[in-house]
């Protein structure tokens, strides 16, 4: 009897399978590792170029921001500047106001009592406005009532013409101060001289209405002429609108009405 030889195929199978299975997983590790490769081959290139142009634009980003905020505190800067500027001007102004009125209160604009005392009467008051009305005065003419008269000049101690005696009575006389309200008085306003009309408003006050195109501003000396060459206010405001033709100015005596002790009658 013959016998096939031994058929060894069914042993060999799993060393097949075996050997299949590694190439298939080095199959794949290659190709991982080359497509890793692959992507990052192409982008190292392209981030290498491109790099610069991030930089650059990162760069502008920064530099226009620079320029916004450099602009911001300029603009801020300069509005602060302007309300400094303002504010300057606005005190110069009131400097301005009280210079002339410290010259009106010490004479220094010319006229002084203390140089020309023997033409004038000092008088004691006896009532002054918000006691006695509109805008009077009562003094005390005791010592002297044979030489006071109605419509004498009465001034304060600096020389500011006040107003004129209008009422003499045994030895008392009265005052109409030139800020009685609705008192009329011709003046003189501003550095040209401008003619003007002052009414009296109360309490040391007056207004006076011009034309909007005429010149005044805050700080103007108003004179009356025909009662002393010494300023008897000085310009407080002015209300001018461009629809309206005209302009009020209003100014204030330099004397504070209510604390005043003496006055002064011309004889």
């Amino acid at each position: 009897m013959t016998y096939r030889p031994g058929n060894n195929s069914f042993s060999r199978r799993p060393e097949k399978k075996i050997s299949r299975l590694f190439s298939g997983l080095a199959v794949v590790a290659v190709v991982v590792i080359f497509g890793s490769l692959l992507v990052q081959g192409l982008t190292s290139p392209v981030l290498y170029l491109t790099y610069p142009l991030f930089r650059i634009t990162n760069q502008l980003e920064t530099n226009v921001k620079t320029v916004e905020e450099f602009i911001t505190s300029q603009r801020r800067l300069l509005a602060q500047m302007g309300v400094l500027r303002q504010q300057v001007a606005t005190l110069k102004e009131e400097n301005k106001i009280l210079k002339l009125k410290d010259q009106i209160l010490t004479g220094a604009t010319g006229f002084s009592l203390a140089t020309s005392s023997k033409n004038f009467i000092a008088l004691r008051i006896l009532s002054r406005p918000s006691a006695s009305p509109y805008d009077t005065l009562i003094v005390d003419t005791s010592s002297v009532s044979n030489k006071i008269k109605v419509n004498q000049l009465v001034f304060s101690a600096g020389g500011v013409a006040l107003g004129r005696v209008d009422i003499v009575a045994g030895n008392s006389a009265r005052v109409a101060l030139f800020s009685s309200p609705g008192h009329k008085l011709a003046v003189q306003i501003g550095g040209e001289h401008t003619a003007a009309t002052a009414e009296g408003l109360g309490g040391g006050n007056f207004k006076i209405v011009l034309p909007r195109g005429v010149m005044i501003k805050v700080g103007d000396p108003v004179i009356a002429p025909a009662e002393s060459d010494n300023p008897i206010g000085v310009v407080g405001a002015i209300d001018s609108s461009p629809a309206d033709p005209f302009q009020i100015i209003y100014f204030k005596s330099p004397i504070n009405l209510y604390e005043l002790v003496w006055i002064f009658i011309k004889v």
